[in-house]
C-alpha cells in the first residue's frame, strides 16, 4: 500500500483539538456510543497525563499520525501497526 503524506493541516494538530475529529470518524464509522464515550475518554485521560509530566501533545511531532491507512478502511489501526 502506498504511504499517506501526513496533511500540513496536521502539523500543530493537538491532541486534545484532535479528540472532536476522532469523535465524528468514531460516529461516521457507526460504532456504539457507548465505545465512543469509552475512545474519547481515554484519549481525555491521555492528554491530562501526557501535559501533568510535561510531554508533548503535537499529535505530528509525536507520530501518532498514521503513514499508512487500515485494511479494512482509511482510518488508522492501531492493531494494524502492531502487527508490521
Amino acid at each position: 500500500m502506498p504511504s499517506k503524506a501526513v496533511s500540513h493541516a496536521h502539523a500543530n494538530l493537538d491532541l486534545a483539538d484532535a479528540v472532536g475529529s476522532f469523535t465524528r470518524h468514531l460516529r461516521a464509522e457507526n460504532l456504539a456510543a457507548s465505545t465512543v464515550a469509552t475512545y474519547v475518554k481515554a484519549l481525555n485521560q491521555l492528554n491530562s497525563f501526557l501535559v501533568q509530566q510535561g510531554m508533548p501533545t503535537d499529535v505530528a511531532a509525536s507520530g501518532w499520525l498514521p503513514s499508512q491507512p487500515s485494511p479494512r478502511s482509511s482510518s488508522f489501526s492501531i492493531s494494524s501497526s502492531l502487527t508490521q
